[in-house]
């Protein structure tokens, strides 16, 4: 009798717990899918400094407000490796009533740490004419992202691996496609109550201009339990500034795990990141 009661107040446990570490349970910015990028390296260094807004509705909950300082910091060497530091510094947020009595959290609104990632990206093979550059990408969540009680950034580690493929299309002399897809394997720990495994996929399509360059994507994950396969659709622009800088901006829209509607302004300084000039099988 006893060894069942215990079963059922670990499942009752186990159960709170998963809920607690699932994206469309959290907040906007708990765990959201890894972006695109491109498999070709190059050697230069890069850094991203942008400011996001979200506006959220994930399960159980009203109407969030989130605001967010996404960075990015990379550095490429030998055309063949680029490291990556990357994440959210600090996320300001307010949830709505709704969500305070759906999910009961200690606060209404606040200040939280968010989560950094540290990885590298690995190109395999430059490509041809007739076959895609391949890349391999690492990505290591940190436990920099606090806020637990307030489900707003999971306090455990969690890790990426995918792969790589982008090829180049020469349409004319103002208009340059090119094509990125990635799949692989995303995990997040659970606490004591085991890891959450998933498939990762992104698709992105870049038009590069004369004026600048546009950006459709559509990136994901799905997990093995509920409230865990966000999908997000992006579009953005890219315009060119001063010294090789570029302006960036980007809304995202997210149809499930939370569902969320985002814009980013941002600024990357230097020339890492932008298209690639050779080797990319134009």
């Amino acid at each position: 009798m006893l060894a069942v009661c215990l079963a059922l107040v670990w499942a009752g446990s186990a159960r709170g717990q998963e809920n607690h570490f699932n994206p469309g349970l959290m907040g906007a910015n708990a765990l959201p899918p890894q972006p695109g990028e491109a498999p070709w390296v190059v050697d230069e260094w890069g850094v991203l400094l942008s400011v996001a807004a979200q506006q959220a509705r994930p399960v159980g909950g009203g109407r969030d407000l989130s605001l967010t300082f996404p960075f990015r910091v990379d550095y490429g060497f030998a055309r063949r490796v680029s490291l990556i530091v990357e994440g959210t510094p600090v996320e300001a947020w307010v949830v709505s009533q709704q969500t305070a009595e759906a999910w009961r959290p200690t606060r209404g609104q606040g200040l939280t740490k968010g989560d950094i990632r540290i990885g590298a990206k690995f190109l395999l093979y430059e490509g041809s004419p007739t076959f895609p550059g391949v890349a391999f990408r690492a990505l290591t969540k940190t436990t920099t992202g606090k806020g637990g009680p307030d489900r707003r950034f999971m306090d455990a580690p969690g890790y990426l691996f995918d792969i790589i493929g982008g090829k180049q299309f020469a349409i004319s002399e103002s208009l340059r496609l090119e094509a990125w897809l990635a799949a692989g394997f995303l995990a997040w720990q659970q606490a004591g109550f085991g890891q959450n495994d998933a498939l990762s996929l992104s698709a992105t399509v870049l038009a590069h201009l004369r004026f600048g360059t546009v950006r459709l994507e559509a990136r994901g994950y799905r997990g093995w339990q509920k409230y865990d396969k966000p999908l997000v659709l992006s579009a953005g622009v890219e315009l060119p500034l001063f010294g090789g800088n570029r302006f960036i901006t980007t809304v995202n829209y997210s149809v499930r795990d939370p569902l969320l509607v985002g814009v980013q302004l941002g600024v990357r300084f230097g020339t890492a990141g932008g298209p690639p000039e050779a080797g990319t099988g134009s």
